[in-house]
């Protein structure tokens, strides 16, 4: 619009569309119902001590290696920055460990000194160090601490299994089972046609579970989960009555035609086991998978 006196009438109207659409938003505020807000300015809300709510913390540590980090010019130096509480934590969740205040307890199965490890509930002498125990089923796939103690579903190897948490069972959440859905995700480098799989169960195996199958970029969608973002197959809801015992399971068929995906999930909302009831009973909750 090279015209002058176009630019200014274009300009003009635009003013005039903005005016038109302030008093319009005015007119509606002015309707609107309003409500009187008090506010105390009498007495604080609520009250804190920065030294005792501020504080410091460091990481889990080898054996040995708190002895020199905690040495007293070290110490002296934490404390120059004004934080007076410090605190300590194990990596143990990142090593599929469990951590344990009590180095004195008792193993689950104290004939082979493994298991599960329980902590005395009473203290002796004052503890200096505490240590974390591996889960002797557990389910991540990459070992994020020391890097020996992860489990895969897709070694080949049918005696080894991935176990999910057992702790999101109902039998200690005292919550539906369907309000915790446990899942197993496998990510493809590039989108495969997906019609069928095949899944070697363990013990405990899923009951009830669904495969799904979605795509998208960003890791975090897998924790946040928003609507929308898994997709069922045709054909996505199975049961199962008992563990697969041998490496002939059945292949689920999920579509008469491939679908093209980069991502799977099976979601599991019931668990069962042919465990003997005297075994531990974190044994028998949730899902083991040996090979998909």
């Amino acid at each position: 619009m090279s015209n002058p006196k176009r630019r200014r009438a274009a300009a003009l109207q635009t003013c005039l569309i903005v005016m038109l659409a302030l008093l319009s938003d005015l007119a509606v505020a002015q309707r609107r119902p309003t409500a009187t807000i008090t506010v105390n300015t009498s007495q604080p809300v609520n009250r804190f001590t920065p030294s005792h709510a501020l504080g410091g913390a460091i990481d889990g540590q080898e054996k040995g290696v708190n002895d020199l980090q905690l040495r007293p010019d070290n110490i002296r130096a934490m404390l120059s920055a004004g934080l007076k509480p410090l605190t300590y934590r194990l990596r143990t969740e990142l090593g599929m460990d469990v951590w344990h205040w009590n180095p004195n307890g008792s193993w689950s199965d104290e004939n082979k000194h493994e298991g599960y490890w329980l902590s005395d509930s009473t203290t002796g002498p004052p503890i200096a160090l505490s240590f974390g125990y591996s889960l002797p089923h557990r389910g991540n796939t990459i070992d994020q601490a020391a890097n020996n103690g992860y489990s895969r579903i897709d070694d080949g190897d049918e005696q080894t299994f991935w176990k999910s948490n057992p702790y999101l069972d109902a039998h200690f959440t005292g919550e539906d089972n369907m309000l915790h859905p446990q899942w197993i995700v496998i990510e493809f480098p590039q989108p495969v046609p997906i019609n069928a799989m095949r899944i070697l169960w363990g013990d405990p195996f899923a009951k009830h579970f669904r495969i799904q199958y979605a795509s998208f970029n960003d890791r975090s969608v897998i924790a946040l989960n928003p609507p929308g973002t898994w997709h069922d197959f045709p054909k996505s809801e199975f049961k199962s009555r008992e563990m697969t015992n041998d490496s002939e399971a059945a292949v689920l068929r999920l579509s008469q035609n491939p679908i093209q995906t980069g991502l799977l999930r099976i979601l599991m909302t019931e668990s069962g086991s042919s465990r003997a009831a005297t075994s531990d009973v974190r044994d028998r909750l949730g899902f083991a998978v040996r090979e998909v």
